[in-house]
């Protein structure tokens, strides 16, 4: 039976972006999350199970968050990034999302805590990775130089070139969103540094070490003009089967759409309207360049579906 109410229109997603992602900020803060497999909790089941029968309630498995999101398309992948961006990711598990390289928590994570270094590269992965705390442990320096010992020497810079954990941790140059990285000196070197002597001078080295591959970070830090001319070009988004190279995007000399000032010469990002009463007086006064951004824009765009054709949307298949 069909209702007499009329549906009204949703104008959430007529907002400004900035105020979308504000609000989903606010909606889907930090909240400690936790990632639950379903053996794993079937297994705590049956053990309270076994500890008490008589009292043991059965519990269904917890719903998954991500259902929450399921408003619509453009709604779950804003609450998506926002919730899995928001998370501080600590959890055992979050290195089988890692090496599994899962599609929203690979897109979307944004803070890391690693317990090993060999997982480095998938984190470098991440693309809006901002900080990454690592657990550093006495093997993570198995091939320093004969004789040199982090519980046990001072080390400097030159001892720590050309090791394995430095190569991976190198790898993070590419991840122009990393704001902090963060080591930490693991207690299982207790083995080794079996003094407080010992173990002060762990801490202290890895302090250093921390120092050494922040300032190579630094240094070498892969520019994103460098990162655009690559080829190939990586996609534009995950799963998408249109890649970004601007060396063949577009024909030399037309400009890229979403830049006023790209297009025109004249006008700046911020005459950028965003709102239609910016928007009419805009063209009353500046008509002209206006119209010259959107034709210039219109033009680009039809480059890249005669190059390319439409980006086929993944999500509607499955």
């Amino acid at each position: 039976m069909a209702s007499n109410e009329t549906q009204q229109p949703c104008h959430f997603f007529a907002l400004p972006v900035e105020i979308q992602d504000m609000i989903f900020e606010l909606a889907y803060p930090m909240m400690n999350a936790k990632i639950i497999f379903k053996c794993d909790w079937q297994e705590e089941q049956d053990d309270l199970y076994k500890k008490d029968r008589t009292n043991y309630v059965p519990a269904a498995f917890p719903d998954y968050k991500v259902s929450e999101f399921v408003v619509s398309k453009k709604f779950f992948v804003g609450a998506a990034r926002a919730y899995i961006g928001a998370q501080h990711w600590t959890d055992d598990t979050t290195s089988t999302l890692l090496a599994d390289q899962c599609g929203l928590f690979h897109e979307y994570a944004r803070h890391i805590s690693l317990p090993d270094t060999y997982l480095v590269g998938d984190a470098a992965k991440c693309p809006r990775l901002a900080s990454l705390d690592v657990e550093l442990d006495a093997y993570d320096f198995d091939d320093m130089r004969r004789g040199l010992h982090m519980w046990e020497d001072i080390c400097q810079g030159s001892d720590f070139e050309g090791l394995e954990t430095t190569t991976q941790l190198l790898r993070l140059t590419r991840v122009t969103s990393l704001k902090s990285l963060k080591f930490t000196a693991a207690r299982t070197c207790s083995l080794f540094a079996n003094t407080a002597a010992k173990e002060q001078m762990w801490q202290d080295n890895v302090g250093r070490y921390q120092e050494y591959i922040c300032k190579q970070l630094d240094q070498h830090k892969e520019p994103l003009a460098d990162r655009m001319n690559q080829e190939p070009g990586g996609p534009l988004y995950m799963k998408s089967r249109v890649c970004f190279d601007s060396k063949v995007l577009l024909p030399e000399g037309t400009p890229l759409p979403g830049s006023l000032s790209a297009v025109t010469g004249s006008l700046a990002d911020s005459d950028i309207p965003e709102t239609q009463h910016e928007l009419l007086e805009m063209v009353k006064q500046r008509g002209p360049e206006f119209v010259a951004w959107i034709q210039r824009a219109k033009t680009a765009l039809a480059v890249l579906d005669e190059k390319f054709g439409a980006d086929e949307d993944i999500s509607d298949q499955e």
